[in-house]
């Protein structure tokens, strides 16, 4: 789950829109690299569930290593505030992004919530977005894009500093520059 984990500035991004799930499927970040998986349940539900002939079993199901693994994770997460910080950063990120897109009329639009940011950019620039996208790459930011989308994808880490967002920021800068000038 793209959202999840804290990437949004909260543990899961449908918490910005007051709605409450009643089944959630957590990956990815839950094991921060390690493969491991989670299914949350609502009371409700698992009082069904419990109550149904319904079982699932698998070769890993309670795997002792992924559970420790996943622990750790969630603890790393709170005693780092890295909720804290991904909404921090977050905005300051969408701030630089729209700033960058005051300067560069090829930007279109800037957008984002916590760490899960977009840069879209006018149509027209599509094919020059490739060489900025490898541009960022070579530098040592990995960016998020597909050649059939105008479109710059920001999944930082949780623990990003500003610092980091500024290094981004003034490299963009530079390569849509040059781009412009050439």
């Amino acid at each position: 789950m793209t959202t999840g984990m804290g990437r949004t500035g909260r543990w899961f991004g449908f918490e910005h829109y007051g709605i409450r799930p009643d089944i959630i499927a957590c990956g990815k970040g839950l094991g921060n690299g390690y493969p491991v998986s989670a299914v949350l349940l609502s009371r409700e539900v698992r009082l069904l569930l419990a109550k149904s002939p319904f079982v699932y079993a698998q070769s890993h199901q309670n795997d002792p290593l992924g559970c420790a693994v996943a622990g750790k994770v969630l603890s790393v997460i709170q005693e780092e505030q890295l909720l804290k910080n991904a909404e921090e950063m977050g905005a300051y990120l969408l701030r630089q992004l729209k700033r960058l897109g005051n300067t560069h009329p090829q930007i279109a639009d800037a957008r984002g919530r916590g760490l899960l940011a977009a840069l879209e950019f006018d149509s027209s620039f599509l094919g020059d977005l490739t060489d900025i996208h490898n541009g960022l790459i070579h530098g040592g930011f990995i960016v998020g894009f597909h050649p059939s989308r105008p479109v710059l994808r920001f999944y930082p880490p949780l623990s990003i500093s500003a610092g980091q967002i500024d290094a981004l920021a003034d490299a963009l800068d530079g390569l849509l520059h040059a781009k412009i000038q050439a």
